[in-house]
Parts: C-alpha cells; sequence; structure tokens
C-alpha cells in the first residue's frame, strides 16, 4: 500500500506550519509511523527551486516538487503521480485540498481499474499518525481548512 501525503497540507492540518522546519518534523513523524507498520509513504512539499528535489530513506520518499511552467505547486506533482502509480498495488493520496480530491475523483472515474484510488483527509490520517496538534505544538488549537489553504497559498506566493 503506498500512501501519496500533500506534506504541506498535512503539516497545516498538524499545526506545524508555523515551524521553521516544519518539513522535518513531519518528515520524523512519519519515519516514526512506518517503523510502525508496512506501507510506503511518498511525501511531497512545495519547493522554491527549478528543480525540485527528491530523496528516500527506507519506506519513504521526500519530493520537493519542481517550481517550472509544468509544475506549479506540489498539487500538480500529486496529480501526476497519482496518474502513473497502479492502485491496484493501493494508493490513498492524503490532503484536504479540494482541488486535488476533485482531479483524483475524475480520475478514479476516467479509468477502468480494479481498485480506486482512496481519498484519506489530512485529519483523518493525523490520527492515524496517533497525532494530534496537542501531540506535536503542545496546543489544542486546530486550524480549519480554509485556514490552511490560505496558508499554502501565501507559501506558494513567497516561494515564486
Amino acid at each position: 500500500m503506498y500512501y501519496l501525503i500533500d506534506g504541506n497540507n498535512l503539516a497545516g492540518a498538524m499545526g506545524l506550519l508555523e515551524e521553521n522546519d516544519f518539513n522535518e518534523i513531519l518528515i520524523d513523524l512519519i519515519i516514526e509511523y512506518l517503523d510502525e507498520n508496512r506501507k510506503k509513504v511518498i511525501l511531497i512539499f512545495d519547493s522554491n527551486e527549478l528543480m525540485g528535489d527528491s530523496y528516500e530513506e527506507g519506506r519513504l520518499r521526500v519530493i520537493y516538487s519542481p517550481r517550472d511552467e509544468h509544475y506549479q505547486s506540489a498539487d500538480d506533482k500529486i496529480i501526476e503521480l497519482s496518474q502513473e502509480m497502479d492502485p491496484d498495488e493501493g494508493l490513498a493520496v492524503i490532503t484536504n485540498d479540494n482541488e486535488i480530491k476533485e482531479e483524483i475523483s475524475v480520475l478514479n472515474k476516467e479509468q477502468n481499474r480494479k481498485n480506486e484510488i482512496q481519498l484519506i483527509d489530512a485529519s483523518e490520517f493525523m490520527m492515524e499518525l496517533g497525532e494530534d496538534s496537542e501531540d506535536v505544538l503542545g496546543s489544542s488549537d486546530e486550524l480549519e481548512e480554509e485556514e490552511v489553504d490560505e496558508i499554502n497559498d501565501e507559501l506558494a506566493r513567497e516561494w515564486v
């Protein structure tokens, strides 16, 4: 089973985006999660680099999506990977992003596959991680979906 995770979106749901090293915090949490199960995770973050970056650590692949005319954000990379991967192996996309959810729903309808790509809300996956915002930051404040989208948009504008 592969989990394709919208890193900035999950970090926002967990209240981590205000941390300078939110991506490293999230990567550490995912590594701990993978110690407990047999899943494979592709964690995708927005990047301000033209070429992006990618590395693997065990069953975790971290991708910082490129920033060019083809990839405007990590969302584009998530959609591309969703189209390329074989959901018959088991594929779930973790995000709260409505545009990604719509694209995955269309993809599921257009392609005649034995197994559909699963959609899991970032807040639901946060519970699977065994974390809540209080565990991560010592606070019980949880961002609303609109706040997460605003933060992601602001980050995208700053990285351009």
